[in-house]
């Protein structure tokens, strides 16, 4: 059940669950058919297959992690509809726009589509493309600007709707590039958040508050393709992976050997299924002379 929160309704000691817990989305199916060469629809098959390898991997994990902490899972197609559903809910007075290509291709729900990431460098980081060949976030914002004028008048602000947000700075960015190009944000709507993130976008400057809502919450997550594939990174717009420490996910350092021995095993396992298939993932390694084996 999604639940709604205001910047000014959030406070330091907010607790999601009562401990911590850590979410993740499961999205091997949908990353296969993203990533994959031929971009081939999944067999019925393999798709058991799959379900069944992240199933193993996430009871593994979960071994790993401390005591202290509880593992969720939920499928990203069920986090997707869900999200579909709150941004079909908002159109009447705050156009949806979306922040993630998957959602985007959800036709008749949103306004417009912002492909729009940050550079994590060392002085804050800046808005981008998330694509190479994309239109500059400047560009972007003037297709969306164009697009609004050319609606109600009345609006009041615009949804944004992103599947994940994990530390709230890339959103709140956009958030606030948004505002200071006459674009107002009425309402975030996130499949899944942490509890630093909700507070990172609930603090942004005066004026620039929104609603808040978060399907799923958790202290922490990630999605299972960042953790068995490695990062997803993006050069002159190719698509690549980069390998992540185990200390993105709370695991603790005396774990840390057997994390990358299971993270090794589980992606050897998923290849050599996609393999058998006829489905060739390492196709985009290659690009990066990264082995994902």
């Amino acid at each position: 059940m999604a639940s709604r929160l205001s910047g000014s309704e959030l406070s330091p000691s907010t607790s999601y669950h009562g401990h911590a817990s850590y979410l993740i989305l499961t999205d091997l199916e949908a990353a296969i058919m993203r990533y994959s060469a031929d971009h081939v629809a999944i067999p019925p098959a393999l798709k058991i297959q799959v379900e069944s390898l992240e199933r193993r991997f996430l009871a593994d994990f979960s071994a790993l992690l401390p005591k202290s902490v509880a593992l969720e899972a939920r499928p990203i197609r069920e986090v997707v509809t869900s999200l579909l559903e709150e941004a079909a809910r908002s159109q009447e007075n705050s156009p949806a726009v979306s922040l993630d290509p998957v959602l985007g291709k959800a036709s008749g729900i949103f306004v417009h589509s912002l492909d729009i990431t940050k550079n994590a460098d060392t002085g804050g980081g800046t808005l981008k493309p998330r694509v190479g060949e994309a239109m500059s976030p400047k560009e972007q914002v003037r297709v969306l600007s164009l697009k609004l004028s050319q609606r109600d008048s009345s609006i009041s602000g615009v949804t944004l709707v992103e599947i994940g947000c994990f530390t709230g700075r890339t959103l709140g960015s956009i958030m606030d590039f948004l505002y200071e190009n006459g674009i107002p944000v009425a309402n975030i709507v996130i499949g899944m958040a942490s509890e630093d993130a909700v507070r990172v976008l609930a603090s942004r400057p005066s004026g620039r508050h929104a609603d808040i809502t978060v399907i799923n919450k958790a202290i922490m997550g990630t999605e299972l393709r960042k953790i068995m594939l490695g990062s997803e990174i993006s050069t002159n717009g190719n698509r690549a992976f980069k390998d992540i420490a185990p200390t993105n996910f709370l695991i603790p350092s005396k774990h840390a050997k057997r994390f990358e021995e299971l993270r090794s095993q589980y992606r050897s396992e998923l290849i050599g299924l996609l393999s058998s298939h006829g489905i060739d993932l390492t196709a985009v390694a290659r690009r990066r002379h990264t082995v994902l084996v």
